[in-house]
């Protein structure tokens, strides 16, 4: 199974996209992204997005969700984007 995290979780593309890995036999969702502040931090993925317990808590710590995923999709809100994209390049995570 491939570990997926999903940066953006609790927004509305964010909950499919939980839905749909957890249902996955090819995925598995390894970790959750929101931002700083974002009212769902420390919620279940699968419970927020409406899919039932996933046990994985939505986290505001990207550099702690790294090494347990090898793909991050990437499902924020637009502005939140690129100060992930500019975190990933500072830490030369994109090379």
């Amino acid at each position: 199974m491939i570990k997926t995290i999903v940066a953006g979780a609790a927004g509305r593309m964010g909950c499919r996209l939980v839905s749909l890995i957890k249902d996955s036999t090819a995925l598995m969702l390894a970790g959750a992204l929101e931002g700083k502040g974002h009212p769902a931090l420390g919620e279940d993925a699968g419970e927020t997005a409406g899919s039932g317990h996933a046990g994985v808590s939505i986290t505001d710590n990207l550099s702690s969700l790294l090494d347990q995923g090898e793909v991050l999709i990437d499902f924020p809100h637009q502005r939140r984007h690129w100060s992930i994209c500019e975190w990933l390049f500072a830490i030369d995570a994109l090379s």
